[in-house]
């Protein structure tokens, strides 16, 4: 308020609040401040045209807010504009600029999730690219050396499903492995660590049969599930793949104990994903499969008619094409 339009540090204000409102809404998951802060980003990038010494920092900040509309909303507009700001930002950042490396790492992270809405090749690789160019920059040390290491392991697993390559599997686990080594258990963000390890090791069980790696998966979804309560915005993530988790060690040991565990996690995580939810159709499938492999050892009429219900409602989400 006491930096109104025409005022030299209007800029400043505009994006330092912006900043906060899209702190909150990380914590809340409140879509009236992440409109507001896409509104004062768009202000102050307009603030800091073309040859601006500042405008860098405007674009990586609408970038960033952008990326968490289309989270939110699923536009492909905010997605390509995402792109497309975080790519005239990178060219503002040559090598040897010290803010490269965020550049990179924010294009790389915008061109995965490109990739994964197009399932195109050339975003991967993109991805992959720039991902690896950005954590060459953040040697051991650095103090965003952890957020490099888990986006690449994350473009590593993707190239891992498309294409069954081994050692990309193999990568993707050593650099999570190193991400979750600087994220000890006070580090505010080691619970996406634990979850995307546990991932990886149940893709490894599913390639290997290990028991092994079932069990470090149950065990790193445990702890990150921990450390997302009731109310944090990725508790159904969480619930979701602990539920599975424990369904393949009921399919492998028949453990009731397992399967009563898993139908419990997928209700609950059905719950936090009601009608109009991006995720509802996959929490809807996996509680199916759990009931169904229930009704098999009970007999429970309703179970089955359960699954039946949810089965149907899945597939209405799930229209041609899908």
């Amino acid at each position: 308020d006491l930096r109104p339009t025409g005022h030299p540090d209007r800029a400043l204000s505009l994006n330092e609040l912006g900043v906060t409102l899209g702190d909150r809404f990380i914590r809340s998951g409140s879509n009236d401040d992440l409109e507001r802060s896409t509104e004062l980003f768009t202000e102050a990038l307009n603030l800091r045209p073309p040859g601006h010494p500042d405008r860098a920092f405007s674009l990586d900040d609408l970038g960033l807010t952008l990326s968490d509309r289309y989270d939110y909303y699923r536009s492909n507009d905010d997605l390509e504009k995402g792109i497309e700001l975080h790519t005239e930002a990178l060219n503002l950042r040559p090598p040897g600029h010290r803010d490269r490396a965020c550049s990179l790492n924010n294009l790389g992270v915008a061109h995965g999730d490109r990739y994964n809405r197009s399932k195109s090749n050339d975003d991967l690789e993109r991805s992959i690219e720039l991902l690896t160019e950005a954590l060459n920059l953040r040697t051991r040390g650095h103090p965003d050396r952890a957020f490099s290491l888990h986006e690449l392991a994350v473009a590593l697993r993707d190239r891992y499903i498309k294409s069954g390559s081994h050692s990309d599997l193999e990568r993707s686990m050593e650099l999570h492995m190193e991400a979750l080594e600087l994220r000890p258990s006070n580090h505010p963000d080691r619970a996406y660590s634990l979850y995307e390890l546990a991932v990886a090791f149940k893709d490894l069980f599913i390639k290997s049969g290990s028991h092994a790696d079932l069990e470090r998966c149950i065990e790193l979804h445990t702890e990150a599930l921990d450390l997302r309560p009731p109310g944090h915005r990725d508790r159904a993530y969480s619930l979701n793949n602990l539920g599975v988790a424990h369904g393949h060690r009921y399919n492998r040991y028949k453990r009731s104990d397992d399967l009563e565990r898993s139908v419990e996690l997928l209700t609950e995580a059905l719950d936090l994903r009601p009608p109009g939810h991006r995720n509802r159709a996959f929490s809807l499938y996996e509680l199916a499969v759990a009931l169904r492999d229930r009704f098999v050892i009970s007999g429970l009429s309703d179970d089955l008619e359960r699954s039946i219900e949810l089965h149907t409602e899945a597939l209405d989400l799930r229209p041609p094409g899908n």
